[in-house]
């Protein structure tokens, strides 16, 4: 009998302007969302959180922190400079961490800058954008099915797709494939699937009324009501 052990997980959410959920902000601070977000999400699909900090997007802060979790855990999460800007240097504290970077950016929306990478010592490595729904979608798309696979499962059952009659249209511009918030309605015909508008890829009260995201592949441009859409669940539906 094959025995496996539930993965590790340090969250590390990066970013000078992050305070915590409760404290009052100043100009130019937001509260720290994803941290709330995503430990919820791991604990609903029963992930352990051993450790999680916010640290200033300074290189030597989070080079300390991947270090210090990777002591402990088996898989490290960190959302937050993952883009090319002035401040978005935690692919060199990850490089610097003695880290392979395997992908760094994805044909997605939300979620491009994604990057995974791999330490010494079968550590995993997960970067995720600062924004709510780029961070969830790209736990859900990847992160997720990793630690799955990590805990022994198989392929299929690590990474779901359900695919339902979607409920209304959809358009996209085409080029990456566009992850709309999707919630799943229930008829006398069986369960499809309608899309929840966001405003932005910062609209995490938006995400709290999905159940998951559609996916609109790349070549796609439009989608009509009743065709069958790829989607990936966000929770346990009903």
């Amino acid at each position: 009998v094959k025995v496996f052990g539930r993965p590790r997980v340090a969250l590390i959410c990066t970013g000078a302007e992050l305070r915590k959920p409760g404290a009052r902000v100043g100009p130019h601070e937001i509260r720290d969302t994803n941290g709330p977000a995503l430990s919820a999400s791991l604990s609903q699909w029963g992930f352990r959180l051993v450790s999680r900090h916010m640290v200033p997007d300074r290189v030597e802060r989070i080079l300390s922190a991947i270090r210090q979790a990777a002591r402990q855990c088996d898989a490290i999460l960190l959302t937050g400079g993952m883009s090319v800007g002035k401040y978005d240097v935690v692919r060199e504290a990850i490089e610097r961490a003695g880290a392979k970077v395997r992908f760094h950016g994805v044909a997605m929306k939300p979620g491009k800058p994604f990057l995974f990478a791999t330490m010494p010592g079968n550590r995993h490595i997960f970067g995720m954008p600062g924004t709510p729904l780029g961070a969830l979608t790209g736990f859900h798309e990847f992160v997720l099915p990793a630690l799955r696979r990590m805990s022994g499962m198989g392929p299929e059952e690590s990474r779901p797709l359900l695919h339902l009659p979607l409920a209304g249209p959809l358009a996209s511009k085409g080029g990456r494939a566009r992850y709309v918030l999707g919630r799943v309605q229930w008829g006398r015909t069986g369960p499809r699937v309608a899309g929840v508008d966001s405003r932005s890829s910062s609209d995490l009260t938006s995400a709290a009324q999905a159940d998951g995201a559609i996916i609109v592949p790349g070549e796609v441009t439009e989608m009509k009501a009743g065709d069958l859409a790829g989607f990936r669940p966000w929770r346990t539906l009903p």
